[in-house]
């Protein structure tokens, strides 16, 4: 199949999908999704496959498969030894693959001869759909573009998801339609536009979809993205606007990213990541719907509800090597571990939007010796979960801090918790335009381009891929997006160029053909018959209908 794919003209990226898997974003989407990260590829998890002695539980030994409701061990799975060149990696099928490694997995000229070597085996696998791709791509020179992304995750309305009552169900027209506002007083700024010119007419369509490249370039190690479901979100919205200018309407794409998130990572220390979520407030460890939430308690909102009495607390601890790209500013102490078998304790306060220091507690932590699943050396790796009590938390700007107390100090880590009465619509007007504050407008662009060129061409620059982050300035079109011709005649016109459209479109050709007529007549007149005259009012004749049939065919009107 990626074979054939080779040869279907020009691509940069394919997608491997499940069976029964439906996209919920268009081609169009997808590409301009993807169009920052050419060159890289993306599996939603990855694991290295351990040898015989590590063997932790049944599911690293056997390979099951279930049918008609039933579960059946089918196989064990053999190991390749650890003295091998090769290692053996596992992966969901599901992945984004870039072209270059498409070519270099079905190409034996361009595979290394350690994978040549293993092909056989690597085909005839207990479970070569979930060996074979990651195995080459993490044993190849493109295992340093892999990506770790939640690429198959989507936020499920549904009566169990309780998070999506408040952001879809509840407030998604009130509260979307000041959000967009406010985004499109934005640009008009940018753009140097009357504040009032663009108007919100309709939603016409929403997505919430997860980032395929942590916002943070802290947090692009593969150690925090293995922890998919934790992650940072994109808001795709289309929407119709009326352009009071020129009184037509136009259909445009924003995407906002929220400014207040919950997941922090940093490059020193042991302290790799926090997780903060107040949305586990009405739960309490006893009760059964605690099992369904742990790291899942995530929300694309930069708020929580107001009036809990708990906010959750993920602190994953590893001694891993920060990344080059990902420098601590700061000159203090980070928190870390003196050794793997000591402990340390820490302190987290709360201080809230009257600036009064609340809720504190000590905890200690142990830390634990973990496998590294992606390099297959022995590390310290641990995830704590701190369930900290706070009664009644006001709406408004509350911070979290923490920082280590024994054995030594260290310096204080702040982070933002935004809470609003999810119970008090006048409190929610109330405050409309201070919430919209929350997101940040990253991309701007018109749906329909042909009713562009009168209104304005905003540049859609991609400033920073690691980020995903998209400026917008007025002057010359200049955009990374994927531009896919939708016609015969945008395909004719591509770069809608002024000398294009006036050759075309504004008389150019008839014009050059009666210049070159008076040129030759000018220079050659001396061998000028009267009997040539009906051949140059034909041809002219012939000219001008043909201008006028490529100004009705390919012009606009």
């Amino acid at each position: 199949g990626f074979e054939e794919l080779l040869n279907f003209g020009f691509w940069d990226f394919v997608i491997n999908l499940y069976e029964n898997d439906i996209p919920l974003r268009n081609v169009d989407d997808l590409a301009i999704a993807l169009t920052p990260y050419r060159g890289s590829s993306f599996l939603s998890s990855l694991q290295l496959s351990v040898d015989d002695g590590n063997k932790k539980s049944p599911l690293d030994e056997f390979v099951f498969s279930a049918c008609d409701g039933f579960v059946y061990k089918v196989s064990s799975k053999s190991i390749v030894s650890t003295n091998s060149k090769i290692r053996i990696f596992r992966a969901p099928r599901v992945g984004v693959f870039d072209r270059k490694f498409i070519q270099y997995l079905i190409n034996e000229k361009l595979r290394s001869s350690v994978i040549n070597d293993y092909q056989l085996y690597l085909q005839t696998d207990v479970s070569p759909e979930e060996s074979y791709i990651p195995t080459i791509l993490m044993n190849s020179h493109f295992r340093d573009s892999v990506y770790l992304a939640p690429i198959q995750k989507t936020m499920h309305l549904s009566n169990e998801n309780f998070l999506s009552y408040f952001y879809v169900c509840k407030q998604v027209e009130k509260n979307f339609r000041v959000l967009i506002d406010d985004a499109l007083e934005r640009f008009c700024a940018k753009a140097k536009l009357p504040v009032d010119n663009l108007s919100l007419e309709s939603i016409l369509r929403l997505y919430i979809t997860p980032c395929l490249v942590p916002l943070d370039t802290c947090c692009t190690s593969k150690l925090i993205m293995s922890y998919s479901k934790i992650t940072d979100f994109s808001y795709w919205i289309d929407v119709s606007l009326f352009n009071r200018t020129s009184e037509k309407y136009f259909d445009a794409r924003l995407m906002l990213q929220p400014i207040v998130r919950s997941r922090f990572c940093f490059g020193d220390g042991d302290l790799r990541m926090v997780f903060i979520s107040p949305w586990i407030g009405h739960l309490k460890p006893f009760e059964p719907q605690w099992s369904r939430f742990d790291l899942e308690i995530f929300s694309p909102l930069p708020y929580g509800p107001a009036y809990s009495n708990d906010v959750l607390i993920h602190l994953l601890f590893s001694d891993e090597t920060g990344g080059s790209n990902c420098k601590s500013d700061q000159k203090s102490n980070p928190l870390k571990f003196e050794s793997p078998t000591d402990s340390i304790k820490i302190n987290l306060f709360l201080i809230s939007p009257d600036h009064e220091k609340k809720c504190s507690t000590d905890v200690i932590l142990f830390q634990e010796n973990k496998k590294n699943e992606s390099s297959q050396t022995e590390g310290h790796i641990s995830m704590k979960s701190i369930l900290m009590p706070c009664k009644n938390m006001e709406p408004g700007q509350w911070t979290l801090q923490l920082y280590q107390l024994e054995p030594t100090k260290s310096r204080k880590y702040i982070f933002p918790v935004y809470l609003l009465d999810l119970q008090d619509e006048d409190y929610i007007n109330i405050h409309m335009k201070e919430i919209a504050q929350l997101w940040e407008l990253k991309y701007f662009d018109f749906i329909k381009k042909n009713d562009q060129s009168d209104f304005i061409e905003p540049e859609i620059k991609y400033t920073s891929p690691s980020s995903q982050y998209l400026s917008h300035t007025s002057g010359k079109k200049k955009t990374n997006s994927v531009k896919i011709p939708n016609s015969k005649k945008e395909k004719f016109l591509v770069g809608n160029s002024g000398f294009h459209h006036w050759y075309i479109c504004g008389g150019g050709f008839a014009s050059t053909f009666i210049l070159c007529m008076i040129f030759l007549l000018f220079f050659f007149r001396k061998y000028f018959r009267l009997n040539l005259l009906w051949v140059y009012i034909l041809s002219l004749i012939l000219v001008v209908f043909l201008q006028v049939i490529l100004f009705f065919t390919l012009c606009e009107q």
